[in-house]
């Protein structure tokens, strides 16, 4: 993949994945936080992360299977024989989730949330995993075929479905947090239309045993990858519920799924690239992983100094001034959410050599780093203290993913990776700092624009790749030939 066609790939995915956050996550959050008081909103985040807790134990690690296995019956043309026999093997998990919900639900939610009710929000949790996985195989498989156009357009249906939804249920109808977790559901549902519009006639009540069994074989330590993720982020969420009332539980969920604009843009990077380099021989995936990673890096790094920087009004348009409480704890979020999300493309050369145990074993020890701060760090400092439970658990997974890596192939990122973790952490002070200063908003603004410009183009001399101009005269020269 040349690097024009990798970055207008990159520019449409990132296009269609920033439409559904935008929408889904960014967009609708003044709408959630103004129509729901705070603690239903914080109930909103409890509920949500539970809900990654179905999905992780129910998927078994498929989707991420089916990325790579995907590739093995295309030539044959047995593509959609095997994504039917896994959209059916799922059918049959739900029916036993059902079954187990329906005698022991309520318990176990109690286990996990003792001060929101378990009734209706243990099947809406259910209800949005199931929707989610049948709306991602769909979207999934536009990806793999590189139907850049088709999945640009899937992206935007959804999220307009999305926010109609949410607007008709809390605006019109006043339905409350019940009235946003339909909304979810509803907006799963173009997604998965498509998923059956493409099966077609291939759409049967069976499923081939050797197609799921290959897949989940696959799948399995990313299922143990995906829980310990889970932990990584989410269990100061759950640690933080017996320390602080739900009120807060809303501040931090707020900040992380604010953070998650990162996490989120990194992913569509990646999987802009991942085609191409499951596609290619050896020599040329890891040259092609290589050459990557440095953009993907300065790229990133770009993407999360403006969200350091500009924090404040983020927050703001997103929600009330009242959310700006724990504006450390926030910080503290972006710079660990930049951390983990370095670890795609480090992660995609493992993946590529199929080293799914070093994968999964970084992925238990960054969950047994976060659990371990968070009952250390939680019951003194709250949220602070959940915000560098997440933080210290992303560092050492991204240490070790890139350790592991480095050890296949030999390319060293380390210096690349210190130099943009020190700036993002420099401009996070100097925004916590300008938030003390008693001045105007636009001498804020102003003052934030400068700092990044500086610290960007210090970052940028220091480590663009080999060949990127490095003054503006160059770079000038550099935009005219090309």
């Amino acid at each position: 993949m040349g690097l024009r066609r990798l970055l207008t790939a990159s520019a449409l995915y990132g296009i269609g994945d920033m439409l559904v956050l935008a929408v889904g996550g960014f967009l609708l959050l003044p709408l959630y936080t103004r129509m729901l008081p705070q603690s239903d909103f914080g109930a909103y985040v409890i509920i949500k992360a539970n809900g990654e807790i179905f999905q992780y134990i129910l998927y078994f690690g498929l989707l991420s299977s089916v990325a790579r296995i995907y590739f093995d019956y295309k030539p044959d043309g047995k593509q959609k024989e095997y994504l039917n026999s896994i959209v059916m093997f799922f059918f049959v998990v739900l029916l036993i989730a059902v079954i187990v919900l329906t005698l022991w639900g309520d318990t176990l939610w109690r286990l996990l949330s003792p001060a929101t009710p378990p009734q209706p929000y243990v099947w809406y949790c259910l209800a949005i995993a199931a929707a989610n996985f049948f709306a991602s195989i769909g979207s999934l498989w536009l990806r793999l075929d590189e139907n850049v156009k088709a999945f640009v357009v899937l992206q935007l249906v959804a999220s307009v479905v999305l926010a109609a939804a949410a607007f008709l249920n809390l605006v019109v109808f006043k339905l409350g947090l019940s009235g946003l977790l339909s909304a979810l559901v509803i907006g799963y549902i173009p997604a998965t239309a498509v998923l059956l519009y493409r099966l077609g006639k291939n759409l049967k009540p069976f499923f081939r045993w050797g197609y799921v069994a290959e897949s989940l074989r696959f799948g399995l330590p990313f299922a143990a990858s995906s829980i310990s993720y889970f932990i990584l982020n989410r269990f100061s969420i759950l640690t933080l519920q017996h320390f602080v009332p739900t009120k807060q539980i809303a501040i931090f969920g707020l900040a992380q799924q604010l953070a998650m604009l990162i996490t989120i843009f990194a992913a569509s990077l990646v999987k802009a690239i991942s085609p191409a380099v499951f596609g290619a021989s050896e020599a040329q995936a890891l040259d092609l992983l290589h050459r990557s990673t440095k953009m993907f890096i300065l790229v990133l790094f770009g993407i999360s100094g403006l969200i350091v920087v500009f924090a404040r009004e983020i927050i703001l348009v997103a929600a009330t001034s009242e959310y700006l409480w724990r504006y450390d704890a926030l910080l503290i979020l972006i710079i660990a959410n930049f951390v983990y999300s370095l670890i795609n493309l480090s992660n995609m050369a493992l993946l590529f050599h199929r080293n799914t145990k070093i994968l999964a074993a970084n992925s238990i020890v960054g969950a047994a780093v976060s659990a371990g701060l968070s009952l250390l760090l939680i019951p003194r400092y709250h949220l602070v203290g959940g915000a560098v439970a997440v933080f210290g658990a992303s560092l050492t997974v991204m240490v070790a993913s890139y350790v592991a890596a480095w050890r296949l192939d030999r390319h060293s990122h380390f210096s690349l990776l210190a130099t943009t973790i020190a700036a993002v952490c420099l401009l996070a002070v100097a925004s916590a700092w300008l938030l003390q200063l008693d001045v105007g908003v636009f001498v804020s603004i102003g003052l934030k624009v400068v700092l990044t410009v500086v610290v960007f183009s210090a970052v940028y001399v220091l480590c663009a790749p080999k060949g990127f101009p490095r003054t503006w005269t160059e770079f000038g020269a550099y935009l005219r030939t090309k």
